[in-house]
Parts: C-alpha cells; sequence; structure tokens
C-alpha cells in the first residue's frame, strides 16, 4: 500500500467531543505492488525517503506512542490490507 502523492492534506482528524480530536482512519492510499518505496515526504530527517517499517518505529516517540501500541496500530493495518494481497480483491 502506498499514498503516491504523498503530502500532509492527506492526513486528517476527526472531531470526537468537546474540542478532542483523534486521527482519521487512513485515507487516499492505493495498492502499488511494484512502486519503489521512496517517500516525498521524509518520516525525518535521520532516516529520509525510507519507507520502511523501521524508519516508522523510530519516530514513535515524536508521537507519544509506546513502542507496544506501535506494534499493536502496525498489526491492525496489516491485517487490514492483508486480504487484498492475499486474494487480490479490492478493500472495502
Amino acid at each position: 500500500m502506498t499514498n503516491v502523492d504523498d503530502h500532509l492534506v492527506n492526513h486528517g482528524f476527526l472531531h470526537v467531543d468537546r474540542g478532542q480530536r483523534r486521527l482519521a482512519p487512513a485515507f487516499d492510499i492505493n495498492p502499488f505492488p511494484e512502486w519503489v518505496r521512496e517517500l516525498n515526504t521524509w518520516i525525518s530527517e535521520d532516516v529520509g525517503p525510507e519507507a520502511s517499517i523501521d524508519a516508522l518505529m523510530s519516530v514513535i516517540a515524536y508521537f507519544r506512542i509506546a513502542k507496544t501500541r506501535a506494534k499493536e496500530i502496525l498489526g491492525q493495518v496489516e491485517a487490514a490490507i492483508a486480504p487484498w494481497r492475499e486474494q487480490g480483491q479490492p478493500l472495502a
């Protein structure tokens, strides 16, 4: 999965309650299995355009996400996209 245009407008927040917000679910992502995994918007200056789980995990502290929670989130994302890769079916 990738976000081909890869810009900051592809991130959003949802209003939860009384001025509280949460990160919106992923959107504007598409399956490109042969696409070179290099980001236009870098994860950090330390890792540059590298699009990898290691690069992602290297910045979880900036977002105040514990390593165990980050792994849970990665598991949820993997479970959500697995049917496409395994069965070649579109994501709902």
